[in-house]
């Protein structure tokens, strides 16, 4: 009876513990997050003659705003087309309950 006591026990905290590391404590899906970023960067208003990679590292401030931190690219053009798009530009989504920073791939395709 002590055995099966500390068996269950012992799978109790282990459930817990894979529980709570899948959760996101923020409250905001990745999915969302991702997908409110895709809608504000579509529609570049420039030609580009390649595709075009970025890696922008961002904040959500308490009033549930981007805040461009930076973006790391080697063209100017896209470097300045997303702060103009995402810096402060409030997510529709989610509710932030920490400060926390992001980081996403960014790419602009020829289409």
């Amino acid at each position: 009876m002590k055995s099966i006591k500390m068996v269950l026990l012992v799978l109790a905290i282990a459930f817990t513990g894979a529980l709570s590391a899948t959760t996101n404590p923020d409250g905001l899906e990745p999915n969302v997050l991702a997908n409110e970023i895709t809608a504000l960067l579509k529609n570049p208003e420039f030609r580009i003659a390649e595709d075009l990679k970025a890696n922008v590292t961002f904040m959500l401030n308490k009033k549930n705003e981007i805040v461009v931190i930076s973006v790391d690219t080697e063209s100017e053009q896209l470097e300045s087309y997303i702060k103009t798009r995402l810096n402060y530009s409030k997510l529709k989504e989610g509710l932030v309950t920490t400060t926390k920073t992001y980081k996403i791939p960014v790419r602009i395709t020829i289409v």
